[in-house]
């Protein structure tokens, strides 16, 4: 096993600047900014992986990076998580953590960054330093975090809340079937085919369909369809069977807004004035007010390149005003986009 030193450098030698993706049309301004390539084996096989590995804190790219099947076929003691700046790709800081807590996701909050592990729950600072850990989770599927003041992790039959402060578990809260918390809006599936939107302030309810299968992969802790609130818009992005696409709903009224068909390849992000999906090689962009089309960014990726003949990239995206991410898992890079004003 490499220790920490020698896997910082081995790390650092795997990051390399990429020059594999071009962008080749789009309807907007946009440029590619930086890129990281890493030489390790082509990987396939994913179905249905929600966003766990990439997101945005402000101008900050995080990043996990794993040693699994690495270019030695070495192991490490710790795998990191990488903070970037998003504009330059200059490296801020990296966070150590142990391979067997069994990491789950990055969830930043208004102050801070959490780190979602099997059954735990740390927060990272700004500068990415440790504020807090809670060990003691009962339960081994949470994986997504809410803050409303405090953090709210849904776990299947209840909500647990955690004081932001400390990482204490201050109550859990009775919410059979929950899939998602934002405080006011409880949202659950107990019913096939059917979203249940819940507001505590008005006591009322609306239902919203989804696709053929439950909305709870059991199988990993992780929820579909994804669901995402700003302002009075509810976004429901659905991945199962025919009715896949993204659907948006005024919260106060229960009415349907607007439909995006378009079928999704992986779980889309969403900023103050846009909604972004990857599907085709493709980044598509949406008002989020309109639901309208605003653009397309046409991603090809170098001939010559190992694994240029995929056809299908299975991605995750992360954004923070114009700027978006993209890990391409398949191929182990990393292309940061900026869409300019025209």
């Amino acid at each position: 096993m490499l220790s920490r030193a020698d896997c910082a450098a081995d790390t650092a030698a795997l990051l390399t600047t990429g020059e594999n993706w071009q962008i080749v049309g789009s309807g907007l301004p946009a440029q590619i900014l930086w890129q990281t390539s890493e030489p390790r084996p082509l990987r396939t096989g994913f179905s249905g992986l929600p966003q766990s590995d990439l997101a945005t804190y402000g101008d900050q790219l995080l990043y996990r990076w794993d040693y699994a099947e690495n270019a030695t076929s070495q192991t490490c003691e710790n795998d990191y998580l990488i903070s970037y700046d998003l504009k330059s790709g200059v490296e801020n800081w990296r966070f150590p953590y142990s391979l067997n807590e069994g990491f789950k996701n990055i969830q930043p909050v208004n102050d801070g960054i959490t780190l979602v592990y099997d059954q735990a729950l740390v927060k990272l600072d700004a500068q990415g330093n440790e504020v807090w850990r809670n060990e003691s989770f009962p339960s081994r599927s949470i994986g997504n975090v809410y803050e409303n003041n405090n953090l709210y992790l849904p776990s299947y039959r209840k909500v647990f809340e955690v004081s932001n402060q400390s990482g204490e578990i201050v109550r859990e809260i009775a919410a059979d079937g929950v899939i998602a918390y934002f405080g006011n809006y409880v949202f659950s599936s107990n019913a096939p085919h059917m979203l249940e939107v819940y507001d505590a302030i008005d006591q009322s309810t609306f239902m919203v369909p989804i696709g053929d299968q439950t909305s709870i992969d059991m199988s990993t802790g992780f929820f579909y369809p994804f669901v995402a609130v700003r302002g009075d818009t509810l976004f429901v992005i659905d991945q199962y069977g025919d009715t896949r696409g993204v659907e948006g709903y005024s919260i106060s009224t229960g009415q349907p807004l607007w439909n995006i068909n378009q079928v999704v390849d992986t779980s889309p992000v969403i900023t103050d004035d846009y909604l972004y999906i990857y599907a085709q090689q493709s980044l598509l962009v949406f008002d989020i007010d309109t639901g309208e089309q605003i653009g397309v960014v046409e991603l090809e990726r170098s001939s010559s390149s190992e694994g240029a003949s995929l056809t299908n990239y299975h991605v995750w995206l992360a954004a923070h005003d114009n700027f978006v991410a993209v890990k391409f898992l398949d191929t182990w890079e990393l292309v940061v986009i900026e869409l300019q004003s025209s």
